[in-house]
């Protein structure tokens, strides 16, 4: 009897190690969440969901077009919209860095291993300025050489500045304001090893020089970024991931020196002109009131020959 129950203990501890492992393959390698309507925050998936793969082109990340995804139609028409600003505010400076940016929307969005590196919790209120919005609380653990290769190739732009002077948080601050844009509040973690059973988004990252035939990853007018806003298109050599911004950045400095140097010449010669005038005039007053001399006294005592 005994060993018929040892037995009965055996499988049943095997059964459970089996629906164990299962339903760890299941919840990681598939879709974390899936979005809504706009408005609205995306769905948190309560079951494994598996990506899809759609027929028509996946015009906001074209490179993944024919290939199983984790976002929907919704999704994929938010992100046009998103991009387009994305275009506008850094793609006419560094066309590179805002493909780059695209591409980790596309890869936390789209990616069809979504649940390796994003954890979907629950729907929260959150405040931004006066107004109060239903967000989906996401986790998404992401790559530290990633990020730091992301802000390389951005990190000459001076919106990008304003946004933060360092590559985690520039991240950081796009998730912050994912609330008002796509009801989803971006927790970002940081590592390049596996952590709490989430693996780090890891996805190609192009040098802000990379030479292009105008289309790179299926994005159309795309060209190496001007030395003016990618340091290795000046000399070809890699530099810091950071340098804090001079005093001159973002100004002509010859143009300043100059300006600087014609205010100085002209403030000197004011003040020479307005001295000199100044000593003239103390010097004439000083003639008008000279108290008499001696001898201009005692001529004056002295009786008139007349």
């Amino acid at each position: 009897t005994w060993g018929f129950q040892q037995q009965k203990m055996t499988n049943t501890g095997i059964i459970i190690a089996i629906i164990l492992l299962i339903c760890v393959n299941e919840s990681h390698g598939l879709c974390a969440f899936t979005g809504v309507p706009a408005g609205q925050p995306p769905k948190r998936n309560s079951r494994p969901t598996p990506p899809v793969i759609y027929s028509e082109p996946i015009d906001p990340c074209p490179y993944l077009t024919g290939k199983p995804v984790c976002c929907n139609k919704f999704q994929q028409s938010k992100m046009s919209q998103d991009f387009t600003d994305i275009d506008l505010i850094f793609g006419i400076d560094c066309p590179i860095c805002a493909v780059n940016m695209k591409r980790l929307w596309c890869e936390f969005t789209c990616n069809p291993n979504q649940s390796d590196h994003v954890r979907a919790g629950n729907v929260i209120k959150v405040k931004v300025g006066q107004k109060y919005y239903d967000a989906l609380e996401v986790d998404l653990h992401m790559s530290l050489n990633t990020t730091c290769h992301l802000y390389q190739s951005c990190n000459k732009i001076p919106e990008i500045s304003m946004m933060s002077s360092s590559a985690m948080g520039f991240v950081q601050f796009q998730g912050d304001h994912a609330v008002d844009r796509g009801n989803t509040l971006i927790n970002v973690h940081f590592h390049d090893e596996e952590k709490e059973g989430y693996k780090p988004l890891i996805y190609d990252v192009h040098s802000c020089n990379t030479k292009t035939n105008g289309t790179l990853d299926g994005y159309k007018n795309v060209t190496s970024c001007p030395c003016n806003y990618c340091d290795l298109s000046c000399n070809g050599t890699n530099i810091d991931l950071y340098q804090p911004p001079g005093y001159f950045n973002g100004f002509n400095v010859t143009l300043v020196l100059v300006v600087y140097f014609l205010v100085f010449v002209v403030t000197t010669l004011i003040i020479m002109v307005k001295n000199y005038f100044t000593k003239r005039k103390q010097s004439k007053t000083c003639l008008l009131y000279t108290s008499p001399s001696p001898r201009d006294a005692t001529l004056s005592r002295m009786p008139s020959s007349a």
